[in-house]
């Protein structure tokens, strides 16, 4: 085929004639199209256009063109020129607009070249780029770009790199100094560490604060999230006070027991049964003492509380005494001896004031609080043991020396010596399983509840037992001038809520905000 326009004009008349080429479909070849059908229709030798499009000058059959030209009313030498008149104009056209897109079309920023298609030879450097553009690992980019630093596809492997470290992730914390740590991943937490997008289990704690662990969803932008701690609530063995002159209290744990003294225990009371199942729902606070002289003395002087001046003893015989009360109950104590010549009234006025001042809900234990307290998860009789010996040990109770200084004493004592006649200072003894101290011995505590003679449908969640006998309010736990057998921690006895006798005392109890 000729490869010039004005060699393709003049091969019009040498026998060439213009029929239809394959079309490619760019701006080039629509013009050459334009192009061939300007030849064609100035020397009336335009051939239909082929099935494949667009077109083409080819070699014609000179037999036909020349009957075709005898039979021209014009000359044939003036048709040429017409032909070739027609012809320069198309050229013109045809130059002018490839030199407009060779100019113009020519500054665009070129496309890239996509991929060979799947199944396409690729070399090693591609092979291996796919592989780790689709990883999604940064240890494979960083791999990568450690073979081919300055490779085809070394700048889209850095920015795979940067977009697979990800954003900044923080946690602020209250307080500030709590410590953050991301769970379930490697890397060390710290401020403005930079993690992909995802889900990330974050865990502070601060001492004095209850561990928070909270699941943080990490976009493609910084995160900033905040975890706000609360205080801890104690826990089971901690000891702290409310104040400075407050008792010293002990937290002990949720629970369940058997309340009550089986058939088989000996000396047992009938009023100690039937055995039933309680449960403590919640962790409370119990003082580690029973309250002190001291303790209670603060009280009477800041309120006023007047706490009668008569008390029973056991002077001469037991009997109520006008010139006794807990300042002086017939015996010397000090500031650390149990407080005693004081009612169940008194016990409580003294749980409402302690309330007052401190801002805290103390109380009187519930008589079922108070036999878990004191059996420390143990079901013996006693939480040292079954049995009566070793007592003097554990407890201050009725003993030898009790019976020496009272010659007329008409109560079982102990064969042993604990060292007391009286009361003992607290905490003298060694403490339960739960760290209480004097739980059985030295003064008998008052409890909340009204009094019953049983347990037939008493509470089984912890309360205290709000009817029955309600003149009567219940002891526990013993005393000083009591016989080895009330020092257990089922035996129970009632009395009036105005009765202030010499061996009987309280300790308080708190309830815990959870």
């Amino acid at each position: 085929m000729p490869t010039d326009l004005p060699t393709n004009l003049r091969a019009v008349d040498r026998g060439w004639r213009v029929v239809e080429a394959e079309r490619q479909g760019s701006l080039d070849d629509w013009w050459a199209e334009l192009e061939g059908r300007a030849i064609g229709e100035a020397t009336g030798h335009l051939v239909p256009p082929s099935p494949r499009g667009g077109r083409e000058v080819v070699r014609q059959d000179p037999k036909p063109l020349a009957e075709d030209q005898a039979n021209q009313t014009h000359p044939p030498k003036r048709r040429s020129r017409t032909a070739w008149l027609l012809g320069g104009v198309a050229v013109a056209v045809a130059v002018a607009v490839s030199l407009y897109f060779a100019v113009f079309e020519g500054s665009r920023v070129p496309v890239a070249r996509p991929e060979p298609a799947s199944g396409a030879s690729m070399d090693p450097e591609q092979e291996e780029w796919r592989f780790v553009r689709n990883s999604g690992d940064s240890l494979t980019v960083r791999n990568f770009l450690d073979r081919h630093p300055n490779g085809r596809f070394s700048g889209a492997a850095r920015a795979l790199l940067e977009q697979l470290k990800g954003a900044s992730f923080t946690v602020q914390t209250e307080p500030a100094e709590a410590q953050v740590r991301l769970l379930d991943h490697s890397d060390s937490y710290r401020a403005g560490m930079r993690l992909p997008a995802g889900k990330y289990r974050v865990e502070a704690r601060a001492e004095g604060y209850a561990t928070a662990t909270e699941v943080v969803s990490h976009g493609s932008s910084s995160t900033v999230w905040r975890i706000a701690l609360r205080k801890a609530g104690p826990k089971a063995g901690d000891r702290f006070r409310d104040c400075l002159e407050c008792p010293e209290m002990v937290v002990v744990p949720k629970g369940s027991y058997r309340m009550g003294s089986p058939s088989y225990e000996r000396r047992r009371g009938e009023d100690e049964g039937p055995v039933h199942e309680v449960t403590i729902a919640a962790p409370f606070a119990v003082g580690v003492y029973e309250v002190t002289v001291a303790e209670f003395g603060r009280f009477v002087d800041e309120t006023r509380y007047s706490a009668g001046n008569s008390c029973g003893t056991f002077e001469d015989g037991v009997a109520a005494r006008a010139d006794r009360s807990w300042r002086n109950p017939g015996f010397g104590q000090g500031g650390r001896h149990p407080v005693v010549c004081v009612s169940w009234n008194d016990a409580l006025a003294y749980a409402a004031w302690l309330s007052r001042e401190t801002g805290e809900e103390y109380r009187l234990p519930s008589e079922s609080e108070w036999e878990y307290v004191a059996r420390a998860a143990t079901a013996m009789a006693r939480y040292w043991g079954e049995g009566e010996s070793g007592q003097c040990r554990h407890a201050n109770s009725g003993d030898a020396s009790l019976k020496e200084r009272y010659s007329d004493w008409l109560w079982p004592v102990a064969s042993c010596r604990d060292g007391h006649v009286h009361t003992a200072p607290v905490g003298s003894f060694a403490a339960n399983g739960w760290e209480l101290h004097d739980v059985l011995g030295n003064v008998s505590e008052w409890t909340e509840d009204c009094w019953n003679g049983g347990y037939g449908n008493a509470p089984s969640d912890g309360s205290a037992w709000e009817y029955g006998d309600c003149e009567r309010r219940v002891l526990r736990g013993g005393s000083w001038s009591d016989e080895p057998r009330l020092l257990r921690s089922a035996d129970r006895s009632g009395y009036s809520t105005g009765n202030r006798v010499s061996d009987l005392g309280f300790r308080v109890a708190r309830t815990l905000a959870l």
